[in-house]
C-alpha cells in the first residue's frame, strides 16, 4: 500500500517583496493594522500593544526581525495573531507583515529542508523552502520565531488589563 504524503495548509505574507509561509494551525486570526501603543525601553523589533477581543497583544515587526527595511504602514499591512508556545502554555503574538496573500496546501515532501548558511542564527526560523513553477516560499517555524525573552516580556508585563490601562501605568 502507497504511504500518502501529509497536506498541511499555510498561510502566505509578504515581507519586502519576499513570500513566507506558516502553518495555517498556529495562525488565530488576520486584522489590518490598526494604532499600536508604544512602549518604552524594549526591543526595536517589538513595536507596541493592541487590544483585541479583550486580550492585550504585544506586536512584533518581522521587518525588523528579518532586516528589511521597516517602512511606514499601508492599507495593505497585516497582523496575523500567531499561537506561540512558551515554556508549558501558549501565548498570542501579533506578526506584523506587508501583506498577507493567500492560503496554499504543500505536501510535506514537497517542502525542501533548509539550507545550512553560516549567516548569524536566521536559518533557525526557517522550517523549508517550496518552490514551484509559480512561487517560491520560504517555511517559517512559529515556535522559534519569537525569543523566549520577548515572550517572557509580553507575559510579564501585559498580560493583565487593557491597553488604556498598561498605557497610563506606563507614562505615570
Amino acid at each position: 500500500m502507497e504511504e500518502t504524503e501529509e497536506i498541511i495548509t499555510y498561510l502566505v505574507f509578504k515581507i519586502n517583496n519576499n513570500e513566507y509561509a506558516i502553518n495555517v494551525s498556529k495562525v488565530l486570526n488576520i486584522i489590518e493594522m490598526q494604532e499600536v501603543i508604544t512602549i518604552p525601553d524594549v526591543p526595536r523589533v517589538v513595536k507596541g500593544l493592541i487590544q483585541l477581543q479583550g486580550s492585550v497583544i504585544a506586536l512584533v515587526d518581522l521587518r525588523i526581525r528579518f532586516n528589511a527595511p521597516s517602512e511606514n504602514f499601508d492599507e495593505h499591512t497585516n497582523i496575523i495573531i500567531i499561537d506561540v508556545p512558551y515554556e508549558n502554555s501558549k501565548t498570542q503574538v501579533g506578526a506584523i507583515v506587508d501583506c498577507v496573500t493567500e492560503v496554499i496546501d504543500i505536501e510535506d515532501n514537497e517542502i525542501l529542508p533548509t539550507p545550512q548558511i553560516a549567516i548569524k542564527d536566521y536559518t533557525k526560523y526557517i522550517k523549508g523552502i517550496f518552490q514551484n513553477e509559480q512561487k517560491k516560499l520560504i517555511i517559517l517555524n512559529t515556535d522559534v520565531l519569537f525569543t523566549s525573552d520577548e515572550i517572557l516580556l509580553f507575559n510579564s508585563h501585559f498580560k493583565e488589563g487593557s491597553v488604556e490601562e498598561i498605557n497610563q501605568n506606563l507614562y505615570e
